[in-house]
């Protein structure tokens, strides 16, 4: 689909409008990070509707595919365009300007600054909700001062581990057993 998207941006005049039926991948995945970043620099994003297959909408793919119906302008970017997520029947686009929502680029840009992914929102309380969170430093940000790290590991952290009976026992998600402890000795 990719190539289908670049070659309709080639021929598309400007102010000419451009709708297509896509996988969902092409606001979500990293992969077409590239068709999202030229879709806003060069687009104004009038209508994107996502919907997962259960009705099913299309009879020959698979019940849980996700794809969405995009509309565009080619011309000035906007800051805003309608949108709906996760919807099961396509009659939701005979009235789609009266039942969507605003979606603020700001949000991609603030969640997604990288891969410029859109989020999926229910509404626009989803969408009020997500935008206060980045309000504020996410935990890989510095302004945390956080390392991120794992847990320990009995192969890789062999050395920190005693075997003879110093310390705490330790013990591993398969030495309990229906809610006790003493189904085997801790290591």
């Amino acid at each position: 689909y990719k190539l289908f998207v670049e070659k309709s941006h080639q021929i598309l005049k400007k102010d000419g409008l451009l709708g297509l039926v896509l996988p969902s991948g092409i606001y979500a995945d990293l992969g077409s990070g590239a068709l999202r970043k030229l879709f806003y620099e060069n687009y104004e994003i009038l209508e994107l509707c996502g919907f997962i297959n259960k009705k099913p909408i299309f009879e020959d793919v698979h019940k849980q595919f996700k794809f969405c119906t995009i509309l565009l302008r080619k011309g000035k970017p906007a800051k805003k365009f309608l949108a709906r997520f996760n919807e099961y029947d396509d009659e939701i686009l005979q009235n789609f300007r009266k039942t969507s929502f605003t979606y603020d680029r700001d949000l991609i840009e603030m969640s997604s600054p990288d891969s410029l992914s859109i989020l999926e929102c229910k509404d626009k309380m989803d969408q009020t909700i997500v935008q206060k969170q980045y309000k504020f430093p996410r935990l890989q940000q510095h302004e945390w001062n956080l390392e991120p790290s794992r847990e320990f590991n009995m192969t890789d952290d062999a050395k920190l581990f005693h075997t003879n009976d110093v310390g705490l026992p330790l013990f591993q998600g398969d030495m309990i057993h229906m809610f006790t402890d003493s189904f085997s000795s801790p290591t």
